[in-house]
């Protein structure tokens, strides 16, 4: 008979080793995500595809995503949350070389659904897997240290497989994140301590009972529905806007992006450090330092000096952001209720992603890409009230 495992003693003291190995396994996560924008003109040459239709595969990957993860964390939630992330990382592994050796579309779109669907269950049970492995007031810090991997993913995974495809194809990337898949399941069995499953109530008892917390985090997801919707109808179209309304020179704007990603890593420690001092404050002060760099790229027509200054402010309030309404809703929830709110916040970035960059083209070609900053900054300022209610309320 196997005892079941016990959970991990929590003590004052970050469990770095362990946080960090999370953080790498989050980045070649999330690598696998945004890959195909990473190997695009080469995939399309060899497969004898249009490169407009490429980034759909980033878009069947969020909708597996937001699909598919609230139904596997509910089929999951007795299965021991460490093997959990080793299958879901291992599931991603052969989904990347599906893609890698696919013949065709058709092949390559059934291996993003499977990436997607794993990479749900991932991040899902990243979260309340983190939960239970530090106490309360370190929080805001581990998730700091787990979401750095999100980061480096787009300042360093995608760029790496840009370079990887360019020099041995668009093919190599995918075995090359598959084979880094494999090294952080390894990692992760050797550092990881065993959490239980959730066994203590029965689904009879989960049903019928209403959890207190609920409210609270659906709020919450509501505001990252904001936030994130908000962001990614401008980022998406970050590059033109740069280039087209604020006169940036298109030898600037590598440097001036590389700006955004190195600013939002210090974004992402402060947001740790603040938020587990001043857990209500901080997301609201981050929120509203989001508005104040988008409101410098609305203003910044024509003016690059201004257009530089908004994109520094906008990178180091959302390097914190992603984290911090994290660690918000986390906290927000209830030990029940946490592997559920996980599922229902990993949906919620999704969709809230794709929807905002469909919004950020849609006004594109209707108002023009000059009114594009303007029409996120209504959804930050009601992402900023909503905020300030809901910490008052707690």
């Amino acid at each position: 008979m196997t005892r079941p495992a016990a959970a991990p003693r929590q003590s004052e003291r970050l469990p770095v080793v362990p946080l960090t190995a999370l953080a790498l396994a989050v980045f070649v996560s999330v690598t696998t995500e945004f890959l195909p924008t990473a190997v695009l003109t080469p995939m399309a040459r060899d497969l004898r595809v249009d490169p407009a239709a490429l980034p759909l595969l980033v878009t069947v990957f969020a909708v597996a995503v937001v699909a598919l993860t609230p139904l596997l964390v509910r089929l999951t939630l007795r299965v021991e949350r460490r093997r959990l992330l080793l299958i879901a990382l291992a599931v991603m592994a052969v989904a990347n070389l599906g893609a890698a050796f696919a013949s065709g579309m058709p092949l390559i779109v059934v291996a993003r659904v499977l990436a997607g669907a794993a990479h749900g269950l991932f991040w899902a049970v990243t979260g309340s897997y983190t939960a239970q492995l530090v106490p309360g007031n370190r929080l805001a810090q581990a998730v700091a240290i787990t979401g750095g991997g999100v980061s480096a993913a787009f300042v360093l995974g995608v760029p790496a497989g840009a370079a990887l495809a360019d020099a041995f194809g668009w093919r190599m990337p995918f075995v090359v994140v598959a084979a880094a898949l494999v090294i952080a399941v390894i990692l992760l069995r050797l550092v990881l301590p065993e959490v239980p499953a959730d066994s203590r109530r029965s689904t009879e008892r989960k049903q019928r009972d209403r959890d207190p917390s609920t409210v609270r985090v659906l709020a919450l997801c509501g505001i990252v529905i904001l936030v994130m919707g908000s962001q990614y109808a401008l980022f998406s179209l970050i590059s033109p806007y740069l280039l087209d309304v604020v006169g940036l020179s298109p030898g600037a704007l590598p440097g001036v992006l590389v700006v955004y990603g190195g600013v939002g890593i210090a974004g992402l420690v402060g947001a740790g450090w603040a938020g587990s001092r001043w857990p209500t404050a901080t997301p609201v002060v981050l929120v509203a330092g989001l508005a104040a760099g988008v409101f410098l790229l609305a203003v910044a027509e024509g003016n690059p000096v201004l257009g530089v200054a908004g994109v520094a402010v906008w990178g180091i309030a959302f390097g914190g952001v992603p984290a911090i309404l994290q660690f918000s809703v986390l906290a927000a929830a209830s030990t029940d209720l946490r592997p559920r709110a996980s599922a229902w916040l990993t949906s919620t970035f999704n969709a809230a992603i794709g929807g905002g960059a469909l919004v950020g083209a849609g006004l594109t070609s209707t108002v023009g890409l000059e009114f594009l900053a303007w029409a996120a900054l209504p959804g930050l300022a009601l992402a900023v009230g909503g905020l300030v209610v809901i910490g008052r309320r707690a």
